[in-house]
């Protein structure tokens, strides 16, 4: 019985045998469909998250092996993390796209992401060409990554890479490596 405006007004009885039948058919139908599947947006495409990834590590001026190196850096922090986890840190937004800008990382992101990077790329030589660019040609780049291998520990590159990756530019870490870098600019200088 339904009721409306103080009426009341009977409804048809609908046999089970018949009512059965419709609501297995609209869950079936449902389930189909992807109806309230609880699915949150898009499905990731990995491929294209890779690919995103590779290029966030990538130098401005491509030199030969970057592609390798970003391939690795990609493979090697996708299998440590899932979409989910870039998207909920801001590395991918919403529909999975990477940002155009990196935001501070969580720690733990940072710590995989920092381990992933050093893995997969020459941390010190990148530091040496910029080190080299930044000079015109002034400071000697070997010599430098060698300086900056003897001043650092692995240990300490990766510390200072997280201070980075999660915006803390005060952090102990993050100054030793620049303290560094100074110091083996000046011993490198031609």
């Amino acid at each position: 019985m339904t009721r409306s405006a103080g009426t009341t007004t009977a409804l048809p009885a609908v046999p089970m045998s018949v009512l059965l039948p419709l609501l297995l058919l609209g869950l079936l139908v449902g389930s189909v469909t992807g109806c309230d599947d609880g699915a949150d947006g898009p499905e990731p495409d990995r491929g294209a998250i890779r690919t995103g990834l590779a290029a966030a590590v990538a130098r401005a001026e491509p030199a030969p092996g970057d592609a390798d190196e970003g391939t690795c850096f990609a493979n090697t922090l996708m299998g440590q993390t899932t979409p989910e986890q870039l998207r909920d840190a801001g590395v991918l937004d919403a529909s999975y796209h990477m940002v155009e800008r990196l935001p501070k990382l969580p720690e733990e992101l940072a710590e995989v992401w920092a381990a992933a990077q050093l893995r997969c790329t020459d941390f010190v030589g990148l530091s040496a060409q910029a080190q080299a660019k930044l000079s015109h040609g002034g400071v000697d780049p070997e010599a430098y990554a060698d300086c900056l291998h003897a001043a650092l520990t692995d240990d300490q590159l990766r510390a200072a890479l997280v201070d980075t990756l999660t915006g803390d530019w005060d952090g102990a870490d993050l100054d030793r490596f620049t303290s560094a870098q100074g110091t083996c600019a000046s011993r490198s200088h031609r």
